[in-house]
């Protein structure tokens, strides 16, 4: 759900591996009437939608087992496919997974994405998830090209090699071990911020809060011990 300059709301919904609903609501900050429900998208899942600045909506989401996809929807007109923006490693060669989230800059026009990569190199659907990671990059033109978070320009689609890693490894026990479902924020000074939490190597599993700096550096902070420390037995 999101809403533009004028009030309207927008909402997309309810798929896996289909098209995407949408519908827009009839008055401005208004829930309780919407048009005509439309689909796009062919074989979607897990759809992330903003509002840009002059109103047009961004969207991203898994496309199948291939990557994650962008489309873009200018205000009175059809959703626009830009194609994969996010791509599967080639060494993946069977189930993968994607959970990506958009947030805006304070300038309104870096859109930030964070992805979690789930991706298998066996055949064996016990022994999925063998390639696990959590990703990072930007766009400072809509969504036409991407960087890392140092400025770094990354070929489309990217992959789980070429954006910003900001925690790789290999889980089978439990599965997902390292989760991010879209978590992210970007403050007043642009410096993005993501949240994921790792199952292993050690049990519990750790919340962890991953800062890039003005320069594109990032920095780990251990977020549950941080709680743990400051909410003792919370």
């Amino acid at each position: 759900l999101t809403i533009d300059s004028q009030g309207y709301l927008h909402a997309v919904y309810g798929i896996h591996h289909n098209d995407v609903p949408y519908c827009r609501s009839l008055r401005p900050n208004d829930a309780s009437e919407w048009t005509d429900r439309s689909t796009f998208g062919g074989r979607l899942s897990y759809p992330t939608l903003v509002c840009g600045p002059d109103d047009t909506l961004f969207l991203t989401g898994r496309d199948g087992w291939s990557g994650v996809r962008l489309f873009v929807k200018p205000p009175g007109q059809p959703w626009e496919d830009r194609g994969l923006i996010i791509k599967v490693n080639d060494d993946c060669i069977s189930y993968a997974a994607f959970h990506e989230g958009l947030a805006w800059g304070p300038d309104h026009k870096t859109l930030h994405l964070s992805c979690s990569f789930f991706q298998s190199t066996s055949n064996v659907s016990q022994d999925w998830g063998s390639i696990q990671s959590v990703n990072y990059m930007r766009s400072r033109d809509f969504g036409r090209t991407w960087e890392r978070a140092d400025g770094t320009r990354i070929e489309v689609p990217a992959t789980a090699e070429t954006m910003d890693v900001l925690l790789a490894g290999e889980s089978m026990d439990p599965k997902p071990g390292i989760r991010n479902t879209g978590a992210i924020v970007v403050d007043s000074q642009g410096r993005p911020y993501v949240l994921y939490y790792r199952n292993t190597p050690e049990k519990p599993g750790q919340g962890f809060l991953a800062k890039a700096d003005s320069a594109g550096n990032w920095q780990q902070l251990p977020l549950q011990a941080a709680l743990d420390k400051h909410f003792p037995g919370e």
